[in-house]
């Protein structure tokens, strides 16, 4: 990818060499009526890869030229952060080289995504980079992982359409972890049972759940109720009526809303995955991240869930739960707790 790209695009799809084929974009005034550039292959590539056997899948991509795994992004202005240079030395190095070898091990793994998207396009599902985003100017705030063709995808179509090593993947993710984090960072116990069933508000579960995630992030106090989320709500409710009560449930939180702790959040959610998956990679299971979940084969679940528990513990001191999704109600069949001692597959893989 360099400047002269273009150029060379240009002579590949030129009438005599017949490699490529383009269809040159346009620029126009009104911001709805441009086109970009298209380039497909050109019949001659076409006939020289039929000749040759090779299909999409044999295209890869070359670590050394897909950019810095890590990303810093400056305060929000007007719903983006500016790039911002990468502070020298630690911890950025460790962030970095941490990233790196999940993505080597990543590019070199079994993953397929067989189904086409609702456009009837086969996704790339060689676009395994992932990137580490943090934000605010600072390498203590965000933090999550981007990228990755599976992130794009819903959940449903993740689940019916990947495979890892030839098998059926299953989604697991920390149950309800941003209010988890919040009690860890202030040495709390959570309540008991479904954190975002609020007295009062049980038949407004969901716009219970877009409030919290609102206020975790909010620097300032919260007037009216997010965007969206009006019809969630008995509309005799006032917003300050739904705060009292979130707030009444979640005493020993309550300091964090509206304080700007999300993305402090983010970034300890972040360490976990980052963890959880630097850990599985050493036991030779491949995991694909989405935020606060993972993506596994179904016959390592077992496995996954115990390197989960374990790395949130070590990170936030304190335990969560582990949802399981899969086709059909595919669930675990053992669970293996906090420790990884007694599961036959750690042991399996440890031993070679």
């Amino acid at each position: 990818m360099t400047a002269a790209r273009i150029e060379i695009i240009e002579w590949l799809s030129a009438t005599a060499m017949g490699w490529l084929e383009l269809e040159k974009g346009e620029q126009v005034r009104n911001p709805f009526g441009g086109r970009q550039s298209r380039i497909r292959a050109g019949a001659l590539l076409r006939k020289r890869m039929d000749d040759l056997g090779i299909h999409f899948d044999d295209f890869g991509r070359d670590p050394d030229l897909m950019g810095d795994p890590i990303v810093l992004r400056g305060p929000k202005r007007r719903g983006q952060g500016r790039s911002l240079p990468i502070p020298a030395g630690e911890p950025a190095e460790t962030y970095r080289n941490e990233m790196l070898l999940i993505n080597r091990w990543l590019a070199g793994a079994d993953i397929v995504s067989a189904e086409p998207d609702k456009d009837g396009r086969f996704r790339d599902d060689g676009d395994r980079w992932l990137r580490r985003i943090f934000n605010n100017g600072c390498l203590d705030q965000g933090g999550r992982l981007y990228g990755g063709f599976w992130q794009g995808m819903s959940e449903s179509h993740r689940l019916e359409s990947i495979s890892i090593n030839q098998e059926p993947i299953v989604s697991l993710d920390f149950g309800q972890c941003g209010i988890h984090l919040a009690y860890a960072h202030v040495g709390a116990a959570p309540p008991q049972g479904d954190l975002y069933l609020i007295p009062g508000l049980e038949e407004m579960r969901d716009g219970v759940k877009k409030v919290m995630s609102s206020i975790f992030h909010r620097v300032e106090p919260m007037k009216k109720l997010p965007r969206g989320t009006r019809g969630l709500f008995d509309r005799r409710l006032t917003v300050q009526d739904v705060l009292a009560a979130v707030l009444d449930h979640h005493k020993p939180i309550g300091p964090l809303f509206e304080s700007g702790y999300g993305m402090t959040g983010f970034f300890v959610e972040s360490q976990v995955l980052v963890q959880s998956l630097l850990r599985l990679r050493d036991l030779k299971v491949v995991a694909l991240p989405v935020h606060d979940c993972l993506l596994v084969p179904l016959s390592a679940a077992g496995v996954a869930k115990g390197v989960m528990r374990s790395a949130f513990k070590e990170v936030t001191g304190a335990k969560v739960d582990i949802q399981v999704d899969g086709l059909c109600g595919a669930a675990v069949a053992r669970d293996p707790g906090d420790s990884l001692d007694q599961v036959p597959w750690v042991r399996v893989l440890q031993e070679g």
